[in-house]
């Protein structure tokens, strides 16, 4: 993968801009809608799945280190790669990376040649990810993946999110018409009570788990070991 994400670093298709500012709401935690005045974090512009103008919010925000607010732990580069390859991500694919932190699947994902939209909130780890990813195909999107507003064009979710509200965002997923799969790293528990087919928020969707992840694939380690779990629109 190494090769592949320096070849991908010179040779992008396109080059994002740098994001311009533009005011919203304080973020404040748990799921709420962003008022219509401010617009889709996204867009919808007809031949555009990024919409017509960057989207930056600024905002008050406890959110620290990694295993802080919402138990967010990040994935060493050699299980971000694994996670890559266990998705079956293909050149060309439109991504949504929910808690994408400073980038460890971000790049693996680019090198694989998918169109990334990488949503963190955190300032800090969002700049770091936009000054690591000034050549490649992605777009980092500065926003409470609660309040991530999804495009209207196909796409698949491939992350390693927060933990602590990974249930909320896959409902959230789930719901949108134009999402036609999901793999994620969960801690096996909250996995497998969505592989056992009964949630009727993914009845929509064919649930299988993949790989196993170990408290050593993240740092820092969290409590539990994790696995992959997969979500294939029907």
């Amino acid at each position: 993968m190494g090769g592949g994400l320096r070849q991908a670093q010179a040779a992008a298709e396109r080059r994002f801009s740098s994001p311009s500012d533009v005011k919203c709401p304080e973020l404040v935690e748990g799921p709420r809608s962003i008022p219509a005045s401010a617009g889709n974090p996204v867009g919808s512009a007809p031949g555009s799945p990024y919409g017509r103008r960057p989207w930056r919010c600024s905002w008050r925000s406890s959110v620290s280190g990694g295993g802080s607010r919402w138990d967010w732990y990040r994935l060493r580069p050699d299980w971000a790669e694994r996670l890559v390859e266990a998705a079956g991500v293909r050149r060309g694919e439109l991504v949504v990376e929910l808690g994408a932190g400073d980038g460890a699947l971000t790049l693996p994902l680019a090198a694989a040649g998918a169109r990334v939209i990488a949503v963190e909130l955190h300032a800090g780890r969002a700049q770091r990810l936009r000054d690591r990813v000034t050549d490649l195909d992605v777009r980092v999107v500065e926003l409470d993946v609660l309040d991530f507003r999804y495009p209207q064009r196909r796409v698949r979710v491939v992350a390693n999110p927060p933990f602590a509200i990974a249930s909320t965002l896959i409902r959230a997923a789930v719901g949108q018409p134009a999402v036609a799969a999901l793999d994620l790293v969960l801690p096996r528990a909250v996995a497998l009570r969505w592989a056992d087919g009964h949630s009727r928020s993914a009845r929509r969707f064919r649930a299988a788990l993949g790989p196993g992840f170990p408290r050593r694939a993240f740092a820092p380690a969290p409590r539990v070991d994790c696995v992959v779990l997969h979500l294939r629109r029907r």
